[in-house]
């Protein structure tokens, strides 16, 4: 037995990864319900989806990372920066060949509902849209639900966009075991709220989620690794053992994967024109020379206008 146990996390910032693993129960609980003025507003960003359950649980992660963790794909992608266009069919082939390798023993479970918020197209089926580009979304959406499979075999996604849905409900291999929608979204940054709002929904009113016990939450370019779906479960049934009695949230740890120059392959590459650095400072400094220039014609912040004016 290589279970190392678990700790806590006071702090929901330090915890955080975008996934996290609760009971049915613990996600219905009036204290976490999200209202639905909330899903159709525009205050909030994806992280909030993970926060309205972080604050009425206990915030618990395993001591070692290889017991649970999920790998962020679209840091990869955000980290080459410029270079991505060049550099993107390379990276999406190499993505295209790995396959996860589940732990050994790690066991599978349809008693948990994998739910995830996928956003790729507003409408346009070539758009690119945050910081992946339109063809990186749907490369790690498959690599996400091939890590899905041999461990949490009933996922489902949320969509906020007709582009989106025909994308996920017509594209071979997928196979999601239910697609759920939002068109009257208040901003896609809104679909992790949205994602559990409909979750919760689901788990009260729809027949097909009665089987459920647990909801695992998930973005849809994080390929998931678990040693040992069991632990996990049982630690997810609980409530911590304090004055609180607050249920247990099992969040993976997230790996933040960084691109390496072999990575990209032989050349050629055709590499986007060079960057430079110091013509770009000049012409963010002539930005700012004319800003104040133009408050201190104007009077503001006390610049030579406001001089003037009081003079007058």
């Amino acid at each position: 037995d290589t279970w190392a146990g678990t700790y806590e996390c006071p702090v929901g910032g330090e915890a955080y990864s975008a996934a996290f693993l609760v009971s049915r129960a613990a996600l219905t609980r009036p204290v976490v319900l999200v209202n639905e003025s909330r899903v159709r507003g525009k205050m909030g960003n994806m992280e909030a989806a993970s926060y309205v359950v972080m604050h009425a649980s206990a915030k618990v992660k395993t001591v070692d990372l290889l017991d649970f963790f999920v790998v962020h794909l679209s840091w990869y992608e955000r980290l080459l920066n410029r270079d991505g266009p060049a550099l993107r069919p390379r990276v999406l082939a190499r993505l295209a060949k790995q396959k996860p390798r589940p732990a050994a023993g790690a066991g599978a479970t349809d008693r948990v509902v994998v739910v995830m918020p996928f956003y790729a197209s507003s409408g346009h089926s070539t758009r690119d849209s945050g910081h992946s580009a339109f063809d990186s979304r749907k490369a790690s959406l498959k690599a996400t639900v091939d890590s899905l499979k041999p461990v949490f075999p009933r996922y489902t996604v949320t969509v906020c966009s007709k582009a989106d849905y025909d994308y996920v409900t017509t594209t071979p291999g997928l196979d999601f075991y239910d697609v759920r929608t939002y068109y009257e979204i208040g901003k896609p940054a809104m679909l992790g709220v949205a994602t559990v709002f409909t979750a919760q929904q689901a788990l009260r009113t729809d027949p097909r989620w009665k089987q459920f016990t647990h909801v695992f939450y998930t973005e849809s370019d994080q390929v998931l690794y678990v040693r040992d779906v069991g632990h996990l479960v049982r630690l997810a049934s609980k409530r911590m053992n304090d004055r609180k009695k607050l249920p247990i949230m099992v969040i993976p740890h997230r790996v933040q994967p960084a691109p390496r120059r072999e990575d990209a392959g032989p050349e050629p590459i055709a590499w986007p024109p060079k960057f430079n650095v110091a013509k770009e400072l000049r012409a963010r400094r002539g930005k700012t020379d004319g800003h104040w220039a133009h408050a201190a014609a104007h009077g503001v912040d006390g610049g030579a206008g406001a001089e003037a004016a009081a003079a007058e």
